[in-house]
């Protein structure tokens, strides 16, 4: 009875988190503002006059993206926002005082913002799962202290793996069926792994197995301010 009600707390777990990563992939979906476009790659070097002569395309789905490489590079070169937000585009007929780079500054921290999003949910989960289980090994009952640990391992292990491997792959793969209820599994954007999965799937993928070298240690520090504050909670914080 016991480890069926650890497992269900693990499966609550993994369910929470698809949900998290669901719940940001959703928002990924609702464009900021359809004038900015990222493209997959950028020219080497992309001028003033080319990223507005490419900004002002009035089909988005035509435009190369050049704005957003230019400000990029701008960014890259002058290293302060507040020069980059400045940059006039006053010189070029028809550009008016819009200040483009600072628009596209916004759009572009949104997108980031929401891409690693998902990444953060199951980065928190990741956090999460190893206090939990610690905090669930004394309901459970193992023989021994070894026992005990065994079992925690696996479970974060499993669930780690799951929310790392599987589910982020499962939202977007797309195996080619229709699902016209609006399934969010197998119904992703990519149905093979090209330049384009690589740079927003594959990034977050990175991010997420970077940031995951550093969080089982969180969980372990974290144990202990736990402990000093469930005493405090249980003998007074105040003497």
């Amino acid at each position: 009875m016991r480890m069926a009600f650890v497992y269900f707390i693990s499966l609550l777990l993994i369910i929470a988190s698809m949900l998290g990563i669901l719940y940001f992939k959703s928002l990924a979906t609702i464009s900021t503002d359809t004038k900015y476009v990222v493209p997959t790659f950028c020219p080497a070097k992309v001028t003033q006059l080319q990223a507005f002569h490419d900004h002002e395309i009035a089909n988005p789905l035509n435009r190369r993206g050049l704005m957003n490489c230019y400000c990029l590079d701008q960014m890259k070169v002058l290293k302060d926002p507040k020069k980059v937000f400045a940059i006039s585009f006053a010189s070029i007929q028809g550009a008016g005082d819009t200040l483009y780079c600072k628009e596209w500054f916004y759009v572009y921290a949104y997108d980031m913002a929401l891409k690693f999003g998902a990444p953060m949910v199951i980065i928190a989960i990741n956090v999460i799962v190893p206090i939990v289980f610690h905090l669930l090994s004394e309901f459970e009952h193992a023989t021994t202290k070894t026992e005990e640990t065994e079992r925690t391992f696996k479970k974060v292990a499993l669930l780690s793996y799951f929310n790392i491997a599987i589910v982020i792959l499962l939202i977007n793969m797309n195996v080619g069926l229709d699902f016209s209820d609006g399934f969010p599994v197998l119904n992703g954007e990519y149905a093979d792994f090209n330049a384009k999965w690589y740079k927003n799937v594959g990034a977050a993928l990175s991010f997420t197995l970077l940031v995951n070298v550093f969080t089982p240690q969180m969980s372990k520090l974290s144990l202990p301010l736990i402990k000093v504050f469930l005493r405090c909670l249980d003998r007074g914080c105040v003497r």
